[in-house]
Parts: structure tokens; sequence; C-alpha cells
């Protein structure tokens, strides 16, 4: 059985110091060197373009080094590395300074960098410290006017302010990846093509996300959707977090987050729930079956919280059909006292074939009394089938071309000879009462069989009321169910719960 655990690129500060004494002469050499060979690819017109991009950032690093080796030596002889409050009270002041001269409001930085609003409020007030990634961000704005000479003075040192510097040598980094045991990715996808080029049935959910491919046009359809970027943009994450933190008492929070998919709501819930905190004590798991999905969705969390003091980001590859199997989330003897938030965003839970059954088997298997969980929901378009035939868009005219390319994509992928695939939505029931089905349905055509139909995914719709009462049923209580509306009548809601027993 797999059991892998892959560590993070932080490294304790006598370590540091020996690869920095080795390393430093021999990086400039190499600079040097391929900045000799990239001039020469210019000076024959080859690549020179990518070549001039590659020469300016090599000189960065040249200059970079050069800057390091003249940093002042601590009383050991090696140069002091650490980075203390006042040096990041001082950077943060610069980079307000630079802002402010630009003319840039700390959202229209953020939209230049690629950061959030939060983000940059904590590196200039000193709550954070920024990333090597974060750097390299703001460095590349022209308006801030930073050189590697600014970015000096934080010593480039690749832990976090709240990183256990002072631990024994030897002593392992904290995990950022793991693997569940028994995991199997390529069979997985396997067993997946075997299955489509048969004769027809129903698909399990994850099998839509599996390999890269279904990831990339996942992603691209979700990008694609004005409505799924609107629910993106309305759902009220920031009610939702100041709910959490009223009622839980000020402990320290485990997130663990199901179905991360491309991690951008539980990011955003994270930093509301950060920003209303005076101490930060987080400890972020993500968790999906897909790992080119956790992948986005780890790099994402990482590239907005990942400097914050206090947080602890780490991606679990497995499937949370089995939670109860997976300790590592739920086995916390040295820190009894935490809150932990459960998250199923995305629709996610809509998703699942049996939504009151995952809860039973599942979360109620692990989850302790007063934990919470928020959840989003699409909600039905009516109570009869002539009102949802009538009202729901999903059920008017042909599938979004973006959503039947992702759909469609392991079909083509695993049987070559397929001439047509149609693509259909069709209503039917659903175990949860006041809810329907919407089922995705392939017709697929191919040379070396007859027509053959999978049902390849399935949408829930919810009746709000009835749900929250079947999740009182199984023992989650509502906390806040702050509205959202879409556009073209297409209702949704968010809804926080905790465990009452």
């Amino acid at each position: 059985m797999t059991n892998t655990a892959v560590h993070t690129e932080e490294t304790p500060n006598s370590e540091l110091a020996v690869a920095e004494h080795v390393l430093s002469p021999n990086l400039r050499l190499h600079t040097d060197a391929l900045i000799s060979y990239f001039q020469q690819l210019i000076q024959h017109n080859e690549d020179a373009d990518i070549a001039k991009s590659y020469v300016k950032t090599l000189q960065e690093i040249s200059g970079f080094v050069d800057i390091k080796s003249r940093l002042p030596a601590g009383p050991s002889g090696r140069r002091d590395l650490s980075v203390g409050r006042e040096t990041l009270l001082q950077f943060g002041k610069l980079l307000k300074d630079r802002r402010l001269k630009a003319r840039l409001s700390r959202a229209a930085l953020g939209k230049k960098t690629g950061l959030s609003e939060a983000t940059i409020k904590f590196i200039e007030t000193a709550r954070t410290r920024a990333t090597r990634g974060t750097l390299l961000r703001l460095l590349a704005v022209e308006e801030l006017g930073l050189s590697w000479a600014d970015l000096a003075i934080l010593r480039e040192l690749p832990l976090p302010i709240d990183h256990p510097s002072l631990r024994e040598l030897g002593e392992a980094s904290p995990m950022n990846w793991y693997v569940t045991p028994g995991y199997d990715g390529v069979r997985l996808v396997e067993d997946l093509a075997r299955f489509l080029q048969g004769a027809g049935g129903l698909v399990e959910q994850t099998s839509a996300y599996l390999d890269h491919h279904s990831a990339m046009d996942y992603l691209a359809m979700t990008r694609a959707s004005a409505v799924t970027m609107t629910h993106h943009a309305k759902i009220p994450l920031h009610e939702v977090a100041k709910a959490i933190v009223a009622t839980s008492g000020g402990v320290g929070l485990n997130m663990i987050v199901l179905g991360a998919g491309n991690g951008v709501l539980e990011t955003r819930l994270l930093q509301d729930l950060v920003a209303m905190q005076s101490k930060v004590d987080v400890d972020l798991c993500l968790l999906d079956i897909s790992q080119p999905l956790l992948s986005v969705a780890y790099k994402h969390a990482v590239d907005t919280l990942g400097g914050i003091a206090g947080m602890h980001i780490w991606a679990m590859q497995g499937n949370f059909h089995r939670l109860g199997s997976y300790t590592k989330l739920h086995h916390m003897p040295s820190r009894p006292q935490r809150t932990r938030v459960y998250t199923i965003l995305g629709c996610t839970l809509a998703n699942l074939d049996d939504e009151a059954q995952f809860v039973m088997d599942n979360l109620n298997a692990v989850a302790r009394p007063n934990d919470y969980l928020v959840l989003d929901l699409q909600l039905s378009s009516g109570r009869t089938q002539e009102e949802i035939m009538a009202n729901d868009w999903a059920l008017r005219g042909e599938l979004h071309k973006p959503t039947a390319r992702w759909l469609e994509g392991p079909i083509r992928r695993s049987c070559p000879d397929v001439r047509d695939i149609q693509m259909t939505c069709r209503l039917d029931p659903a175990p949860v009462q006041g809810s329907y089905t919407l089922t995705v349905l392939a017709q697929v055509r191919s040379q070396s069989q007859g027509e053959r139909v999978f049902s390849m995914f399935r949408f829930r719709r919810h009746d709000k009321n009835l749900f929250i009462q079947t999740m009182a049923e199984l023992g989650w209580d509502l906390v806040t169910n702050p509205p959202m509306y879409l556009p073209s009548e297409r209702e949704a809601t968010a809804v926080l719960l905790f465990r009452r027993r």
C-alpha cells in the first residue's frame, strides 16, 4: 500500500547556512554561464525573445546573490538570516509607500499581482512575511519600482515567520502532501477506460476529474461559465466566516476541504476567517481524488495564504467516500482543543449520488460535537415535474458546450473509434426529500459497437428548508443561512451547520 509524505522545501537555519556557503559562489558561476549562452542565442537570432527574458531573470538572480553575499555576519561568523518584526514592519511600510505613490489601492495591486487584498494588507501591517513567490509578483509591478536591493532586507529566508526555526537539526519539516494508503490513480483511470469501452451504464461521479485532460476541461468549463463565476463571486462566505468566529470560542482551527476542486472558495473563506482573528492558528487540509485538481488547489492556497503566521497548508490525495479511514485528518491527541470546519463547496454535495447516505456513512463517522460543516446548494425550480421542466434552465435546450466537452472527454480518449456523442439532460428523482436530479446522459455511437448510453454525471437541486430539516435529522443543526441570488432566477444558498451529536 502506498503511504507517501512529501515535505516542504523549508530548511532549518543551520542547513540553510551550509547550503548558502556552498552554493552562492557556484550559483554565480552557473548564472554567468547561462547568461553567456542565452546572449549567444540572441546574437544568432534563435528564440531571441525567450532568451532575452531568461537573460533578464538570470541577471536579477546574479544581482541578488551579490547582495546576499554582502549581508553582515553574525557572532558565529555566518550571515544573520533571521527576520524580526521590525524588519517586516520596515518592508510593509516600504510596500505601502510605493503603492500609495503609484496611486494603487490594495484591490488594484491585487489585480495586477494575482494576490488577494487581504494578503497585501497582511504584508503591509507585518502580520505575514511575504513568500518568495509573492515577492516575485510584487517585483514584477513596474509602478512599485521595487528592486532586489529593496527585497534584500527580508534575507530571502525560505521559512515563514511562524515556522519553528529553532527545532533540532534533522527533525522533519511539516508535511505538505499525503497520498492515502491504497490510492492508485493509474488503476482508476484504467478501470474507467475499460468501463467506457463496455456496453454502457452509470459512471461514478469522481471519474469526471481523474486524468489531467478531464481536470483541464473541468477548469476551462468553470471559467467559461458565467453562472459558475457569478456563483463564486456572490456566495456569502464572509457571513459564514463571521458566524464561525462568533461561535467557535477562539480556539485553533482545522479546516478540512472535501473535494477541493480549484480551491478558490475554500481559500476565500479561510482568508475571511484569518482576517477576523487576532491570532492565527490554522491547519488547512485539501482533500481530493484528482491529483491535477488537488495540485491547482494546493498552489492557489499556498500562493494566497502560505506566508501567514500560524498557517499550515497540506494536501491529501484520496477518496472522501473513505473519510473514516483517514485517521491523519481526525486524530489529534496533542491538540484536542481545536475546532474543525468541514467544507463541501462548489455544489460538490449536490453531485453525490446520495448526499444523506454520505453524511451518515462518512461525515458522521468522523465529526465531533460542535464541528462545523459549510456547503452551498443550488435550489429547486419547482415542486412538480411540470414546474421543474418549465423553470429549470438546465432542461432547456442543449448542454452547455464546455460542460459537454468536459464530460465526453473520457469517452473520446478511451474509445478512439467513436463517431458521435450526443449529450442530453434528464429529470430524475432524488433520495433527499424535496430534491430532484438532473442526469447528464451520453448517447455514444462507434464503429465497433452499436449505440450505448452512459450516465456521465448527476446534478442535484434542493428545497432549502427540507434539506436543512434532513440535516437536522442527521445530527447537524443550522447556524446561519445567508441567501445568495444568481442571474436568470438561478437561486442558490450557502449553509453553515454544526454537529449536535
